[in-house]
């Protein structure tokens, strides 16, 4: 009832950020974790933090309408110039986007003042909120979220719901603050992200882009499929998982950090299933629970000789570090007249009656 009185809650369902026609925003929820590392010790990185600044100015008193131009515009005269980065560089701003037309207003002046001085082309601008609406406490993360997701893929998502320009700020009626209601490429490396609080709180974010490599060199080009096993507690979410899984393009890396990710055993994750990537013709994978009431019997199997046959190790070779320590054996057996790699591949009939292939191919 008091969001309503203060005019800050939508009429309807939308969410109209920057739009002269915005009438305010919708509640909504959100659960995000951001995982903060130094950049020599994370294995991915989407982006790296240049710089954060905040400020308060406001009470717990007068609650509402404690939004002021000149201490946001300060605000971010310092973060850029303590990141000694040129404001004209930004490519995207990620703005707070409240759809309350007075505070749309002030943050977009600000931002027009402060970053488009010099620049030579529109500033593109958006905010998550018309999407989804604000999340409140979360919201800033959300925000982060989808200005990471732009420096990822280098698209920029679009806004909603925005038909006509705040006629209060000039930066928008002009053209010089573009308002992204398409789906647009990422032109820079850098994007800021705003966050203005209803008691006086302000934030101001810098990311830049990382270039993308791999520290652990786990993208391989070998063509060859990869197991995967998960586990959970419902089987729907493990169906949906495996079905993301399968229609995504094979990603090596991402397929070592679901191995990581699953390593762990629960005793609350009952239900277990695997699938082949990349997807085979032939259908490749099961979910199914394992609860049981027992504990499970011990087998003891004893193979003995006869467990091995005739080409058994030969798709080991596909794998290049498989393939490497034959070729050493290869080399350390050559004066001997011993080809390690044609004991592996040889499936001649009565090759094997031979015991030293016998004996040197099961070793």
């Amino acid at each position: 009832i008091q969001y309503m009185g203060a005019g800050v809650l939508s009429n309807d369902d939308k969410v109209k950020s920057f739009s002269d026609d915005a009438d305010g925003y919708n509640r909504s929820e959100a659960v995000v974790m951001l995982f903060l590392q130094r950049a020599e010790d994370a294995r991915r990185c989407y982006a790296s933090l240049i710089h954060v600044k905040t400020l308060n100015i406001g009470d717990r008193i007068t609650f509402f309408d404690q939004t002021s131009h000149e201490s946001f515009k300060n605000l971010l005269q310092e973060t850029y110039s303590e990141a000694n980065i040129d404001p004209s560089s930004i490519a995207y701003i990620e703005a707070e986007g409240l759809a309350c037309p007075k505070i749309d207003a002030i943050e977009l002046n600000v931002v027009d003042e402060v970053l488009c001085k010099n620049r030579k082309t529109p500033l593109l601008i958006g905010s998550v909120k018309s999407n989804l609406g604000h999340t409140e406490s979360c919201a800033n993360f959300v925000s982060i979220v989808k200005a990471l997701i732009a420096l990822d893929t280098g698209r920029i998502p679009p806004n909603l719901h925005y038909s006509c320009p705040n006629s209060k700020v000039p930066a928008l009626l002009s053209g010089k603050l573009k308002v992204v209601t398409e789906e647009v490429q990422l032109k820079g490396d850098i994007i800021g992200v705003n966050s203005i609080g209803f008691s006086g709180t302000y934030g101001h974010a810098i990311l830049k882009k990382n270039n993308k490599f791999n520290k652990n060199k786990t993208t391989l080009c070998d063509n060859l499929p990869r197991l995967i096993l998960i586990h959970g507690r419902e089987v729907a979410n493990l169906e949906n998982i495996i079905k993301q899984l399968e229609e995504m393009p094979v990603n090596n890396e991402f397929a070592a950090l679901m191995h990581k990710v699953f390593l762990i055993n629960s005793k609350k994750h009952l239900i277990r299933g695997y699938t082949i990537l990349p997807k085979l013709e032939t259908s490749h994978r099961e979910v199914q629970s394992s609860s049981r009431t027992n504990e499970l019997p011990v087998w003891f199997v004893f193979s003995g000789m006869g467990s091995q046959w005739a080409g058994m190790g030969k798709q080991l070779l596909e794998i290049p570090v498989c393939a490497a320590a034959i070729d050493k054996c290869e080399a350390a057996l050559a004066s001997k007249g011993i080809s390690v790699r044609n004991i592996i591949t040889n499936t001649t009939e009565g090759f094997f009656d031979n015991i030293l292939h016998c004996f040197v191919g099961i070793a």
